[in-house]
């Protein structure tokens, strides 16, 4: 279960059949967030987060569900009372979302989400982009309805490459300006990028280069025992004549789910890069063959041994089994 923050606004439409149109898609986004497992969080503020509130509750009565937690406010002190009365509405430990601070500290509704959907709006939806981008949280603005979102748009696919290239396909992102499809249509595709790129199904494996018989099928093996679990998979055959680390391997490496590395052939490379993935915290999954001698500094991590590829596709379903496991956890947390 993912928290996901939708903010936006209807200030100054007066076109009663393209507010009756957005009105439409927020109850529809709503009633989506719920219906693809996720939790709503929701500023209690203004029409759009009544809207989009009863959506998610409408759903859930639907859905014969108990309400719970899957609708949580974060409302800001001093402020008017709550535009509804669904769910637990929390006061905000802040009075503004003001970004001209001493410190920059992330609004807690922020913080919690791990992505935030953006609906028309103006400023308000500037600056929650803003300290979304801060917090390092991806955006979906909905570009069709125009103003803030379709602005915020235009700038996330202008840096997807380095955002969003690794999660999923820039076509795919593009469905937030579709104006070919109805409206619940679009609320349904704009929450499916939700697990898209929040849920990473990629792993990377690294390795170095040999023409050695024992390891020829060695890389098909990763591949192929990634591929049951559902996770693509790439790879990179480190040379130890190559001195510079791509910075593409480096994003790589952030944005899998797990990182592969084998052992058995030494590289000066492939020792930095597994490095760099323990530093980051990154789920790690290293292998050698029986009877490698590993460095110092290495031998304190698990590792896979194996004697032939059988024995290893064994050993690996079952470390990738785990951490597909642990993954599913996370999502229905």
């Amino acid at each position: 279960m993912l928290n996901v923050l939708a903010t936006g606004g209807y200030d100054d439409m007066t076109d009663p059949e393209a507010l009756a149109e957005i009105k439409d898609f927020t109850k529809c986004l709503g009633q989506e967030i719920i219906d693809q497992g996720h939790r709503l969080l929701n500023e209690c503020q203004n029409q759009f987060d009544q809207v989009l509130a009863e959506g998610a509750s409408e759903q859930l009565n639907h859905n014969k569900t108990e309400l719970e937690d899957r609708v949580n406010s974060y409302k800001l002190q001093d402020t008017e009372k709550p535009a509804h009365n669904i769910g637990p509405i929390y006061d905000s430990v802040r009075k503004d979302w003001n970004l001209t601070r001493v410190t920059l500290d992330i609004p807690e509704v922020i913080k919690k989400a791990d992505i935030i959907i953006l609906v028309r709006g103006g400023n308000r939806s500037y600056v929650r982009a803003n300290w979304a981008r801060l917090a390092n949280k991806p955006l979906l603005p909905v570009a069709r309805f125009g103003y803030a979102a379709r602005h915020i748009y235009e700038a996330e696919l202008r840096d997807f490459d380095h955002k969003y290239a690794n999660y999923l396909p820039q076509v795919v992102y593009q469905d937030l300006n579709r104006r070919d499809i109805d409206i619940s249509e679009l609320a349904r595709r704009a929450v499916q990028l939700v697990e898209k790129l929040c849920l990473s199904w990629q792993a990377f494996v690294v390795m170095s280069f040999s023409d050695r018989d024992d390891l020829i099928d060695l890389s098909d093996t990763f591949v192929s025992c990634c591929e049951e679990f559902g996770y693509s998979c790439e790879k990179v055959n480190e040379d130890n004549t190559v001195t510079r680390i791509v910075p593409a391997i480096w994003q790589k490496i952030r944005s899998g789910a797990f990182v592969i590395v084998d052992l058995t052939v030494p590289s000066h490379n492939v020792y930095y890069e597994l490095g760099y993935a323990e530093a980051l915290g990154k789920e790690l999954v290293v292998t050698a063959k029986e009877g490698t001698d590993l460095p110092f500094d290495i031998r304190d991590l698990p590792v896979i041994y194996w004697t032939n590829q059988r024995d290893l596709k064994e050993r690996l379903r079952g470390k990738i089994a785990s951490i597909t496991a642990q993954q599913r956890k996370n999502n229905h947390r």
